[in-house]
């Protein structure tokens, strides 16, 4: 697997995937590559996110707590629709009047430290391992993610996605990092052979869209009403496999 380092990660750094680094060079093929997304999209379940509303809502009073917690509960369950992005957002959005912006990345930097210690269960969407599995020599498989390394790492070795991925962009700076990543990743070839999965519009969909690539959102809270349309959205990432290995088949034909 590479890894390609940006400023949140070490060349130092003992991880697996640091002992694994290849140059870029050597991932520049004719080959299409699939973007993923960590959370919510390759990672799933809710426990990451308690556990960042516990760190952040830590010492305040109940009165602010109680009322966050049962809201969240209200969204992880679908009872509120699509009203933030994702969870991470919720608790951002209600949490930011009493808490300040480090106190929040304070909090995040603590829920990804239990995540790499292995405290909180996740899991993968049904099916993911032999999906990626199956297109081994069909399309470069490489997670784009926002979160640091410390917290993906060790959870994508536990949760057997290490040998089915082909490289990983940790601290992505995603959405306004496509315009570097992007091009990092696929070299001089262009953004049509890419596709993206991910589960936050504005930072998996959105700004792929005017690139050129293609786009598949998991809106797991139900259809939302965005400025331009993915070419494809489904509630679960399970239900969009057909169409992303039909469209990365024909892509690698056309790229011979």
């Amino acid at each position: 697997m590479n890894v390609w380092f940006t400023n949140q990660c070490s060349m130092n750094d003992s991880s697996i995937f640091a002992r694994r680094l290849i140059p870029m060079s050597q991932m520049r093929t004719h080959l299409p590559v699939l973007l993923l997304d960590f959370d919510g999209t390759v990672c799933v379940g809710d426990a990451p996110v308690h556990a960042y509303a516990d760190a952040v809502l830590d010492g305040l009073p109940t009165e602010i707590t109680t009322p966050i917690r049962t809201t969240l509960d209200d969204f992880l369950a679908g009872r509120l629709g699509p009203r933030w992005e994702d969870a991470y957002e919720a608790v951002h959005k209600m949490s930011a009047p009493h808490v300040s912006r480090e106190d929040l990345d304070r909090a995040y930097v603590r829920s990804r430290e239990r995540l790499q210690d292995g405290e909180l269960p996740v899991g993968t969407p049904d099916g993911l391992v032999d999906f990626l599995a199956s297109l081994d020599g069909v399309a470069r498989r490489v997670l784009v993610t926002n979160a640091p390394l410390e917290g993906v790492a060790g959870t994508l070795e536990r949760l057997g996605l290490d040998p089915v991925l082909d490289g990983v962009f940790p601290g992505a700076g995603k959405p306004t990092g496509w315009p570097s990543v992007l091009p990092t990743i696929l070299g001089d070839r262009p953004a049509s052979l890419a596709v993206s999965v991910g589960d936050v519009y504005g930072n998996d969909i959105a700004p792929l869209i005017p690139l050129g690539a293609a786009t598949a959102l998991i809106s797991r809270f139900g259809p939302e009403d965005t400025p331009a349309a993915p070419t494809w959205a489904a509630a679960s990432f399970p239900d969009l496999y057909p169409a992303l290995s039909q469209w990365l088949h024909c892509a690698r034909s056309e790229g011979h």
